[in-house]
Parts: structure tokens; sequence; C-alpha cells
């Protein structure tokens, strides 16, 4: 008897959800779980001349709408099957909300999130508390993750990560310059 994992299920699922929209000419790819078929290990970011970050293709990871930002780096988005799932920011470590800068790091997470985000996975999917762990991006593939960074509103995630060494390098920058509330003097 042939033996289907839930991940199977939810990639097959969001396959065809998407082959669907395409079919029936929707501009953009329907709100889906937090697992996506594309691993971080597979995607590429591409540094603008302003300084910002983008991933290449982004219209490959599904959409995801934000339900609420709990803090600087962790937010509840609405998952397949009508539930909401907890996703901690996989990039970076914001400080708490009731710590120094963790306002503004929960506000600006707040402002550069909107209503959707696309999430993106990466070898590790989940933290020690159980939520999924993801690398987060605008609809048109700006990176929030490197954005908080560069603001100096988060830390970088030092661990893992597929893109840590970017992420570690924006920090460093920054931190230098004394951008954003972590790094004034």
């Amino acid at each position: 008897m042939l033996r289907v994992t839930r991940a199977a299920r939810t990639f097959l699922l969001l396959t065809l959800l998407a082959i669907a929209s395409r079919c029936a000419g929707a501009a953009t790819a329907p709100p889906a779980s937090t697992a996506t078929p594309r691993p971080a290990a597979d995607a590429q970011l591409v540094r603008r001349g302003d300084g910002s970050w983008w991933l290449d293709e982004p219209e490959r990871l599904p959409l995801a709408r934000v339900v609420r930002v709990v803090d600087g780096d962790t937010l509840i988005v609405a998952a397949s099957e009508g539930r909401s799932e907890r996703v901690r920011v996989f990039g970076l470590d914001a400080p708490e909300a009731s710590e120094r800068c963790g306002p503004e790091a929960t506000r600006e997470l707040e402002e550069a999130t909107g209503s959707q985000v696309r999430l993106l996975t990466d070898r590790r999917t989940r933290d020690q508390f159980g939520r999924e762990l993801r690398y987060l991006f605008t609809p048109d593939g700006r990176s929030i993750d490197a954005d908080l960074v560069r603001h100096g509103s988060a830390r970088a995630w030092r661990e893992d990560g597929a893109f840590r060494d970017i992420l570690v390098g924006i920090e460093n920058a920054v931190r230098v310059e004394g951008v954003g509330c972590l790094w004034q003097g």
C-alpha cells in the first residue's frame, strides 16, 4: 500500500492550485500553507543599487496572508485548511517587544509585511518552540529579513541558514555605520 506523507499531499495540493490558477488566468497565487516547494538552497538573493536584496523568481513562492505580527521576528499567517501558523523569521533575531528596540522592530515588521508575504523554507523548518522557520519576502520579492537587518532593527541569525553570510555581512556594515535603533551610540 502506498503511504503519502502530509508534506507530499500539501505539495501536490499547492502544485494543483498553482496550475489551476494559471489556467484560470489568476494574477496571484492563492493563500497557501507555510510549506513551500522551493527551498532556500535553490533560491538566490540579488543586491540592487539602493542596497536592498531581492529574491530571484519570487512568483515561484506561494503568498500567505498575514494575520498579525507578534513581535519583530514572529508573525502569524493564514495557512491551509483554515488554520493559522506561527512563523519565526529565519534570517534574523529581533529584540523582544518589551526590550530596547523591540517596539521599533515590531513596527518595522508590520510595515514591511503588509497583508501578504512570500515564505521560503530552509533546511531547518522549525525552531525549538515549534514555530515554522521561514525567510520572508514582499509579494514582489524584496527580502524583509535583509531590510530589518539593514535598518538596524534586528541582528542577523548567525548559526545556520542559506542566507546567513549575506545577512551577517549586512549587519557588520550597519553596525560600523551606527544605523538604526540597535547600533546607535
